[in-house]
């Protein structure tokens, strides 16, 4: 599906461009969010008596208001903090391996340049950098 952009040309269904039914999609989501929000700080802080002469006698234990985002966070923080510095550092090489110190984009020195001339620009070898480093 395209849709007729202000400006004439036409745009893509795979665009970010907003496009009328991405408005009332977000327009839908907007209303049933606060909505949800609603409802919840209702069941949250009327008390059990109003709610049950209303007809809401099926709603579950106040106790859940104050569970549920708590253990969200806690589940969040977790994540946050633990799980995710975790895999940060299973995915991390061990401190001596030469992934540290080169990639596939290194450019070595061929060894042989021309005599008298001004040698390409490339890199050392970490191999190289060491045995130099021994001789200090």
């Amino acid at each position: 599906m395209r849709w007729k952009a202000p400006s004439g040309g036409y745009i893509s269904e795979h665009s970010p461009a907003p496009t009328p039914s991405r408005a009332v999609y977000g327009f839908v989501m907007y209303l049933i969010s606060y909505s949800s929000l609603f409802l919840y700080l209702t069941w949250a802080f009327v008390p059990d008596s109003a709610l049950q002469w209303a007809g809401l006698d099926f709603l579950p234990q106040k106790y859940w208001a104050v569970a549920i985002p708590v253990y969200l966070s806690v589940l969040f923080f977790s994540f946050v903090f633990v799980i995710y510095p975790c895999l940060g550092m299973i995915s991390t090489p061990v401190i001596n391996d030469i992934r540290h110190v080169t990639d596939r984009h290194s450019v070595y020195s061929s060894g042989s340049h021309l005599e008298g001339s001004v040698p390409s620009s490339y890199d050392e070898h970490p191999t190289k950098v060491l045995e130099y480093l021994k001789l200090q």
